[in-house]
């Protein structure tokens, strides 16, 4: 079990499994692959195949490019928005002209006024990951937050090499959670939901212990650094 955190005035949790996932990532990564030095001072185990080891990294994908095909209208169904792109378009382009360090300040801005809301709430559904049409128009929860933030920044020009979907375990609360990583000139910089309109170096932050991250169609599995 895990869970996803969220700030909506107060702390809120959501508790979700992913056994299967984490399943998959011990039983692909042998313990005596080489590691380097990476994230939160894990060491990093690089992998192949994000998309066919992570089952619901690979559905997400392939929903927001069937979503994408869905502007200009018909672009509203249950599901999602996709009339909302529009915005999210003119966001993008208008935080082109900005140098990296502003951009990643400005879509860290665009998405946090967001609000929180726990996947069984939002789809009766234990963990569900959405596009970014679902979240701007429905919400989400902390995996959402990161998905539509890698996404915009790809938009943007940021090499999938430079960005990852890491999932963490918040050591002072015991809980599973899910942030951006943004690697800009030789530093890694967090987009986090539960730290609003903050850009931290990965390097200040103690409490968070990599678990795996994703990126494209790459993971990497993270233990303990010593």
């Amino acid at each position: 079990m895990s869970a996803c955190l969220g700030v909506s005035g107060a702390r809120r949790r959501c508790v979700r499994s992913l056994v299967g996932l984490l399943a998959a990532v011990l039983w692909a990564t042998a313990a005596s692959d080489p590691a380097v030095a990476g994230l939160f001072g894990s060491r990093e185990v690089e992998r192949p195949g994000a998309q066919t080891t992570f089952g619901k990294w690979n559905d997400v994908l392939q929903r927001y490019e069937k979503e994408q095909r869905a502007v200009p209208p018909p672009c509203r169904t249950r599901e999602y928005d996709a009339c909302l792109y529009p915005e999210w378009t003119a966001f993008i382009e208008t935080v082109r002209k900005l140098d990296r360090l502003g951009q990643l300040k400005a879509v860290a801005r665009y998405f946090d006024r967001l609000q929180y809301i726990e996947d069984q709430q939002n789809w009766g559904l234990s963990d569900y990951w959405a596009t970014p049409g679902q979240f701007m128009s429905r919400n989400g929860d902390c995996e959402d937050f990161a998905i539509s933030k890698y996404e915009t920044l790809v938009l943007l020009g940021w090499s999938p090499g430079d960005l990852r979907i890491v999932y963490v375990q918040d050591m002072n609360l015991q809980v599973g959670h899910m942030i951006l990583a943004a690697t800009l000139d030789g530093t890694t910089y967090i987009l986090d939901n539960q730290a609003r309109n903050q850009l931290i170096r990965h390097d200040r932050i103690r409490h968070y212990r990599p678990v795996y991250s994703i990126s494209e169609d790459r993971w990497w599995r993270h233990v303990p650094g010593g």
